[in-house]
């Protein structure tokens, strides 16, 4: 989920909060909702920075007590404020139901970082999801406009049985094709952006699983080991390569000013794939003359 969502899923909990008499604890719940995705402030150290570090350290699980900690004594702090552990259990809840929320989207999370540096993510469902908004949206306008009080626990139980039945999907999906990767669709619930292997191409479709219909295939051929190698001297590719699902250079011009290679994560389609997309481009003698990354 990205970080306006989980600050409207954290407002949820604290209207719910409020009407048990508990705002702090809301207001803590809030804080723990929005706190992992502040680390967008890595962009300050730049790009590699950010890269290396995104939904890492901010999104640990084996943290997150004391970021609770953190995040309730901070509101402690606050002329007038008593501490209370349900403002701690509060800052907890909002942390661990952001870690979860990501954990099962497509965007791998470093759940025990720093002792372990690999991450994690059961792709139930794409970062932008349309019925997981329109969901959120509708509770808003049940509880805020209509005050449909049925909403406070309605909202949850609809919000966990569509995220249970995406993951029983996707695990369907991945069984049946064999997929390197089947990423949802940020706006079909029913569709999947499919990776598979053909010999040392691979293979990208969308597929639909109510219709079992395929469309938009691409097929990717891996690039000269000459080409992988130029592209190996850029900080920014091996940086990418890390992160990303399945990064490959996509495309290779030559000319009499030298070489360009455009490089993306082929199995994350949503939106175009513009995420991870990168150029870089040499000069006639092979040296690095430019690197950029879309992320």
């Amino acid at each position: 989920m990205d970080i306006v969502h989980h600050a409207l899923i954290g407002g949820a909990g604290l209207l719910g909060t409020m009407a048990c008499n508990d705002p702090l604890a809301g207001a803590a719940f809030v804080a723990g909702s929005v706190f992992p995705d502040l680390d967008a402030a890595f962009m300050l150290f730049g790009k590699r920075f950010y890269l290396r570090n995104h939904q890492g350290i901010t999104h640990s699980l084996v943290l997150a007590p004391v970021y609770a900690l953190l995040l309730s004594g901070l509101l402690w702090a606050l002329p007038g404020i008593d501490w209370s552990w349900t403002m701690y259990a509060g800052a907890l809840a909002g942390l661990v139901l952001h870690l979860v929320l990501d954990w099962l989207n497509t965007f791998r999370i470093a759940l025990f970082a720093p002792f372990v540096r690999r991450r994690f993510s059961a792709d139930a469902v794409f970062f932008v999801d349309g019925v997981a908004l329109t969901l959120t949206a509708l509770f808003y306008l049940l509880y805020g406009y209509f005050e449909y009080q049925a909403a406070l626990w309605l909202y949850p139980a609809l919000f966990a049985a569509y995220l249970g039945a995406k993951g029983l999907l996707h695990r369907s999906v991945s069984r049946k094709l064999r997929a390197l990767s089947a990423i949802p669709s940020a706006l079909n619930p029913f569709a999947f952006y499919i990776l598979e292997a053909q010999g040392e191409a691979r293979v990208a479709y969308l597929y639909h699983a109510l219709t079992g219909t395929r469309s938009h295939q691409r097929i990717y051929h891996p690039a000269g080991a000459e080409y992988q190698k130029l592209a190996g001297q850029s900080s920014v590719f091996r940086d990418m390569a890390r992160v990303t699902r399945a990064f490959q250079i996509t495309e290779v011009v030559t000319d009499g000013s030298g070489t360009l290679i455009r490089a993306a994560d082929i199995a994350v389609r949503n939106f175009g794939g513009r995420f991870g997309q990168t150029e870089l481009r040499f000069d006639p003698t092979g040296k690095l003359i430019h690197e950029v990354a879309n992320i």
